[in-house]
């Protein structure tokens, strides 16, 4: 159906083919504006089909009634977590929305957006993959309380999981030099993204996991907000604007909010495993007007 939709409407639209509306690329600025409305309708209908695919993959792994253990695919969606990668998405698109609808800044073609958007979502899932293997080899990730099942239930192998790993980080540091390259080597650039990169995976690896020494919130605070923004607008327009920086905190306030619900949930299990959140720290009371105080806060400065 939605193939069906795609050609009829956009691509071989009133009888013209997409491809020869004009012999630009849509992110090239001399692009008609009917071929720049036709590529949004068709990444949107890909990306429908896309999310369409994840939720049906999700709903059948979450039955009840499964016959066998679950797929390879099944097994990569859990190791990745792409129902997280909103978390980075949200302050992205308010970002992206201040710079060109309130600051009128002029952004660069779609595909240095899109590729910023991918590039933001690998390093996240590197982080979550770091998270998964060092939890599990920790102890702290256990069949019986596990939140996290991708190890403990065998759904992807170590070995799957390190090449996940692998490939996710790398992406992300080959946008990485790529941004270098096209600021011009921008200091900015070079300290957040260097910055956002030792935090992401230092939140549960290295000598001293930040997950574990109370400072896991102040980490998601940075990597999602102000640090992310910084090396965002850096890229995208060569500069920092305090309106940005700010328009995006509520947002970045909000990912905290949801990292801490998780910790909440296993203050019992990090106990046990040495692991010092900030639930841990609190404790449980403390840990809910800490948790309302963090909504509270998003949605005062949002307004």
């Amino acid at each position: 159906f939605m193939a069906t939709i795609t050609w009829t409407w956009w691509i071989n639209r009133q009888g013209t083919l997409y491809w020869n509306l004009d012999p630009h690329p849509f992110w090239d600025i001399r692009c008609s504006p009917e071929k720049r409305n036709r590529t949004v309708h068709i990444l949107k209908n890909c990306s429908i089909v896309g999310a369409l695919t994840i939720l049906q993959q999700l709903a059948k792994y979450e039955s009840q009634d499964l016959a066998g253990a679950p797929s390879f695919l099944e097994g990569l969606i859990t190791a990745l977590r792409p129902w997280t990668f909103p978390a980075i998405l949200g302050p992205q698109l308010v970002l992206l929305a201040t710079l060109r609808s309130v600051l009128h800044e002029a952004l660069p073609g779609y595909a240095t957006v899109f590729a910023l958007l991918i590039a933001l979502i690998a390093i996240q899932a590197a982080a979550n993959l770091v998270n998964s293997y060092v939890d599990f080899k920790k102890g702290i990730d256990k069949s019986e309380t596990a939140g996290d099942r991708t190890l403990v239930d065998g759904l992807v192998s170590m070995t799957t999981l390190k090449a996940l790993g692998s490939l996710c980080l790398g992406f992300w540091l080959s946008f990485f030099c790529w941004s270098l390259v096209a600021t011009n080597f921008s200091s900015t650039v070079l300290g957040w993204a260097t910055t956002g990169t030792l935090l992401a995976v230092g939140y549960t690896a290295g000598p001293a996991p930040l997950k574990y020494l109370g400072l896991g919130d102040l980490t998601v605070l940075i990597c999602f907000g102000p640090g992310v923004i910084a090396y965002s607008s850096a890229v995208l327009i060569g500069t920092i604007r305090l309106e940005a920086l700010i328009l995006t905190l509520p947002a970045a306030l909000y990912v905290v909010a949801i990292l801490h619900a998780n910790n909440y949930r296993d203050i019992e299990v990090d106990k046990q495993g040495g692991a010092r959140t900030v639930a841990v720290l609190l404790g449980p009371e403390a840990s809910l007007v800490y948790y309302k105080g963090l909504l509270a806060a998003a949605h005062i400065l949002a307004l």
